[in-house]
């Protein structure tokens, strides 16, 4: 998992601004205003959604750490809520009943109509502004934004915290995280996510927790083809942090990190093939290298073995190409960090 490229106060001026654009296209207060003063209410529902009201910026905007505080003294208001509006149904009704709540808290925090109205465009405008080009979970498939007249498309936002189980974040910036399809609905889909339990993408990476590695010793190379080896994560050295490592662990296991990265063994090989081949002068050699005009094509020699390695290695730019983290672990794992 790679962590959003946007500096904290970048993304909370994007929080705020989010806050206005549903106020303004939406009518979130308008929406909360009108259930509360809906007289067939009753009292435990009034107080409910008056919590939900008066905390309704705060749920919008509030950063990971904060919305985490805010769940805990919204969800038990919820589960008491469902608790009353359900007691003495079972089954199929219960499901039904619980929907119909989730329905009403729905008409405040209308995900639906976010991803719909206009077009989509709020939807796709939110993913612009992001200007995330990967997905942020598995760093293997783009998620560019394209709204244009013939053809869009766009990252699907996972809910961090499922939005069946917390319906009155489904419109919460920062629970809003963009990912490609595969990640979002076919490994994660409703699995529990908790800020106490997992990483989150606005505020951690597994950059300094956990790294992709090979077996080194059984790596070899005769006439080109290559013997049996295995990739897998370990810890990083410059872990520091062992909760944050429990919590990558658990992303890693949700999203199959280990056995989807199994198979990209062909792209392994090219790098392990290549640490042969890039020694110190053959950097050396084009980090000097200039152009017909005498100026020199590379700035660093960072820059150089992102050329020879054909991905960005540098941890501000993971969120710009397919593979990238990968890249750069296994190349620093077989030595390639030396060179530069």
């Amino acid at each position: 998992m790679i962590k959003v490229l946007k500096s904290d106060f970048e993304l909370q001026q994007m929080a705020n601004s989010h806050f206005s654009l549903l106020e303004t296209e939406f009518g979130l207060s308008k929406c909360a205003d009108k259930i509360v003063s809906d007289h067939r209410l009753a009292p435990y529902e009034r107080d409910f959604f008056r919590q939900l009201k008066k905390n309704l910026r705060k749920i919008i905007v509030s950063p990971p750490d904060q919305l985490a505080k805010l769940q805990k003294e919204i969800h038990p208001l919820y589960q008491s809520y469902i608790s009353k509006k359900t007691h003495g149904i079972h089954g199929n009704k219960l499901k039904a009943a619980v929907k119909k709540v989730n329905d009403k808290i729905f008409t405040v925090f209308d995900y639906k109509s976010f991803t719909k109205k206009k077009d989509g465009k709020f939807a796709y405008k939110f993913t612009e502004n992001l200007d995330i080009n990967v997905c942020v979970y598995c760093n293997r498939q783009y998620t560019f934004t394209l709204d244009g007249m013939d053809g869009k498309c766009r990252p699907t936002l996972d809910h961090f915290l499922d939005k069946s189980k917390h319906p009155y974040f489904a419109l919460s910036f920062y629970n809003l995280i963009p990912s490609c399809y595969t990640c979002n609905s076919s490994l994660k889909n409703q699995k529990k996510f908790t800020f106490e339990d997992n990483l989150h993408p606005f505020s951690h990476s597994m950059f300094e927790v956990l790294d992709f590695s090979i077996d080194i010793n059984n790596v070899d190379f005769v006439d080109g083809s290559k013997k049996d080896f295995e990739i897998f994560l370990k810890e990083s050295k410059h872990c520091s942090d062992k909760s944050l490592l429990i919590k990558a662990q658990k992303n890693a296991e949700t999203f199959k990190l280990q056995e989807i990265y199994r198979l990209h063994k062909d792209y392994a090989s090219e790098i392990i093939l290549k640490s042969y081949y890039y020694d110190a002068s053959r950097i050396d050699e084009l980090f000097e290298f200039k152009t017909a005009s005498g100026k020199k094509l590379f700035e660093s020699k960072t820059e150089v073995l992102e050329f020879a390695l054909g991905n960005y290695i540098s941890e501000n730019k993971m969120g710009k190409r397919v593979l990238s983290k990968f890249t750069r672990d296994l190349a620093f794992d077989l030595g390639l960090d030396k060179l530069i």
